[in-house]
C-alpha cells in the first residue's frame, strides 16, 4: 500500500514540477515579448561581439580558447578529477569519476582524457594526467 501512495505522489510531484517549469517559460516568453512590442529602434545599444569575447578571456584566463567543456557532460567531469588529483593515471580517474556517482563507460572516460589532451587542457606525462 505504501508503494502504490509514493507511486501516486511521485507523479503527483513530477506533474507539478512539468506544469511550473511551462509556467515560468510562458512567463519569460510573455516578458520578452512585451519587451520587444514597447521597444523603439535605437532604445538598445548595438552589441560589440568581439569586445563580449574578449571580456569573457579576460575574466577567465585559464581558458584562453574558451574551449572548457560544457557542465554536465563526461569531458566536464573528468576534467574535474585530473584537475582535482593531478598525476593520476588513467584508471585512476576513471576509478574517480566513477566514484563520484557518475556510471560512464570505461571507453567513454577515455575517448574524454584524448579530447581533452586535444583541446589541451591536459595533458599526458608518463602515463599520468595533469592539467596544463
Amino acid at each position: 500500500m505504501a508503494s502504490e501512495f509514493e507511486r501516486i505522489m511521485a507523479e503527483a510531484a513530477e506533474k507539478d514540477r512539468k506544469a511550473a517549469y511551462a509556467a515560468g517559460w510562458r512567463d519569460c516568453l510573455a516578458s520578452i515579448s512585451k519587451a520587444i512590442a514597447e521597444s523603439r529602434p535605437g532604445d538598445l545599444p548595438p552589441i560589440d561581439l568581439a569586445a563580449e569575447d574578449r571580456r569573457e578571456r579576460e575574466e577567465n584566463p585559464g581558458n584562453p580558447a574558451g574551449n572548457e567543456p560544457a557542465i554536465g557532460t563526461i569531458p566536464h567531469y573528468v576534467l574535474a578529477e585530473v584537475r582535482r588529483n593531478p598525476g593520476a593515471s588513467g584508471a585512476e580517474v576513471i576509478m574517480a569519476v566513477r566514484d563520484n556517482g557518475n556510471k560512464f563507460a570505461e571507453p567513454q572516460i577515455r575517448t574524454a582524457l584524448a579530447r581533452l589532451e586535444d583541446r589541451g587542457l591536459v595533458v599526458n606525462r608518463h602515463r599520468k594526467w595533469f592539467p596544463k
